[in-house]
């Protein structure tokens, strides 16, 4: 799981600070992963990871404009493992290690709903040691045997900005259910 964290914010904390010349940001488009199972706007086409985490293998796509950074990452639970019974648990673990590794402040906290399945949305306030203070904005969701992570990282402007909205709003899972078959793109 904790790879699974870092993979997310790793970029995030040392996303563009200091851009010089007028801001381009590029428009958000629709991308479709067909082996993630998902489809959601991005400003271009994402950069592809890969890591391993206690689970599953983690497939990350991130994607950024100035001062902003957008991801997805997903993974699917392994034969046996309960993951529909312990979502709070997973939930909880994953906002908790968070706010322990990056010294961040919890900002607002509520559970959602994405496909019909319940998630968790969460905000915190990262500490500035690695750079200027970043504002992180996520929603974690446990759809069939996958667990899909997608937020976005960016000073306060941004990451409350419409932009940064319309990316969690175009989130949608392609097929229902099952899992995603978890391989790069």
């Amino acid at each position: 799981m904790r790879s699974v964290l870092l993979a997310l914010f790793a970029l995030g904390l040392s996303a563009c600070a200091g851009c010089e010349g007028p801001v381009q940001y590029k428009p958000l488009t629709e991308y479709t992963c067909e082996v993630g199972n998902f489809k959601v706007l991005f400003p271009g086409e994402p950069r592809w990871s890969s890591q391993g985490a206690a689970f599953s293998q983690i497939q990350l796509a991130e994607a950024f404009n100035p001062d902003m950074e957008f991801a997805v990452g997903y993974g699917d639970f392994g034969i046996g493992t309960p993951a529909s019974a312990d979502r709070p648990k997973i939930y909880k673990a994953m906002k908790d290690h968070l706010m322990k590794h990056y010294s961040a402040t919890l900002l607002y906290e509520f559970t959602c709903s994405v496909e019909g399945s319940i998630g968790i949305e969460f905000g915190l306030k990262l500490s500035g040691d690695k750079g200027p203070e970043k504002i992180a904005k996520l929603r974690a969701v446990i759809v069939g045997r996958t667990l899909y992570h997608y937020g976005v990282v960016g000073n306060r402007v941004t990451a409350n900005s419409p932009e940064a909205r319309k990316f969690f709003d175009s989130f949608k899972i392609i097929n229902k259910p099952g899992t995603s078959g978890v391989a790069q793109k």
